[in-house]
């Protein structure tokens, strides 16, 4: 009995021990290495200011008392005596006025829908424009163009509509245009005639409320601000108005950001230079500014003084937005810092060709948080080439290696 409980403890050992020999043979052999694909990334370096846009901005604050109701939209272009509010003395004038615009609106797309009947358009030509009608509204409402979504969204209905009517369906339109045109005429006989107007006084952009900011500097000596001013500026809050009896016209077209810097943003600015600005707010599309001045007081404060010539719906309503200013972009190939290796003075990557490891240079344009940007270079296979496969693990690695 006991030489079987002796021979049993001695296969056990035994077991045990060739499984541990194996297992570390196994992890002296089996070296696994993780890799990812050398790619082509595109990166900004920039810098992010908190700032203030100031205009010359003319208050227009002629407005009686009663129900506002605006004939244009907020930042768009109007002319000098062009009609911008009705004023009624009652809710009830305003709503009118409002569905009236909804239903002529409607009249109009169902008009253009009908008006292909007959024509030899094609659904399949619709079926384009449909499509390029969606993608023009996603596009701006990605980019924060919402004016522009506005127009476009007509047009999409207008094609969906007008699809309808080449297929036939006709009947349910004209039976529908019928009814509109009979809700206008009721509403147009329904109109107040009791109301005030309100014209524009000189041609610019009109906003139909007013943030408190308007003629706290004066336009003539906006570039003769000091870092201590702007600072001031940039501390102040928006008090915006609810828009019901003030607004202001932007007449002129070039306008002002001022925001202060610290000294090692400064030194990145350069006097003259263009450079493409991202507000923070829900403009998705690039705005160019030039570096107007750099000013530094005597307590080291530093700020700067952006001017922009561009002016349209969605800019004439920009005031407090942090910016993000493009200094440079760096085209290259992304390098996890962690494959980062020195070998014989040379700074590079290991990477996997085969079966068999490689080292290539890499020559960094551009450092971040974690990885670099290797340059390009077709034309010398020692550097790092798009698509190779860059080890980032694994142990020992040297040329030649077997993987």
């Amino acid at each position: 009995m006991r030489n079987n409980s002796g021979r049993f403890i001695s296969i056990i050992a035994s077991v045990l021990l060739i499984g541990y020999v194996a297992y570390n043979i196994f992890n002296l052999a089996y070296d696994p290495v993780k890799t990812e694909r050398a790619l082509k990334v595109k990166v900004d370096d920039s810098i992010t200011v908190a700032g203030v846009a100031l205009r010359s901005e003319r208050l227009v604050d002629t407005f009686s008392d009663g129900i506002v109701d605006y004939l244009v939209s907020d930042g768009a272009r109007v002319a000098k005596g062009e009609r911008i509010a009705r004023i009624y003395s009652s809710a009830s004038g305003a709503d009118v006025e409002e569905q009236l615009r909804v239903t002529e609106a409607e009249i109009a797309r169902l008009e253009a829908a009908l008006g292909a009947q007959g024509t030899g358009v094609d659904a399949y030509s619709i079926e384009n424009n449909i499509r390029g009608g969606l993608a023009e509204l996603a596009d701006a409402c990605r980019e924060g163009k919402l004016k522009n979504a506005d127009s476009v969204m007509d047009e999409v209905l207008t094609g969906f509509n007008m699809r309808q009517v080449v297929q036939g369906n006709v009947g349910g339109f004209t039976t529908r245009l019928e009814e509109l045109k009979s809700e206008r005429d009721r509403l147009r006989e329904a109109r107040a005639d009791d109301y005030d107007t309100v014209t524009s006084p000189d041609s610019g952009f009109f906003v139909s409320y007013t943030d408190s900011f308007e003629n706290l500097v004066d336009y003539e000596t906006i570039t003769e601000l000091t870092p201590k001013e702007i600072a001031e500026l940039c501390e102040r809050t928006p008090e915006v108005s609810d828009g019901s009896g003030s607004g202001k016209l932007i007449d002129q077209y070039e306008w002002f950001y001022v925001a202060t810097v610290s000294e090692q943003e400064a030194e990145r600015l350069e006097v003259g230079k263009t450079l493409p600005v991202r507000f923070s707010s829900s403009l998705a599309y690039d705005v160019y500014f030039t570096v107007e001045k750099l000013e530094k007081d005597d307590d080291g404060n530093r700020a700067v003084i952006f001017s922009c010539n561009n002016v349209n719906s969605e800019l004439a309503c920009v005031r407090t937005d942090k910016a993000t200013v493009k200094l440079n972009t760096f085209s290259g190939i992304r390098v996890s810092s962690d494959a980062l290796r020195v070998v014989d003075g040379e700074q590079g990557v290991y990477i996997a060709r085969g079966q068999k490891v490689a080292f290539r240079k890499v020559e960094p344009i551009y450092t971040g948080e974690g990885y670099v940007i290797s340059g390009i270079r077709k034309d010398d296979a020692t550097v790092l080439q798009l698509y190779d496969d860059i080890i980032i693990g694994g142990r020992d690695m040297y040329a030649g290696k077997l993987i």
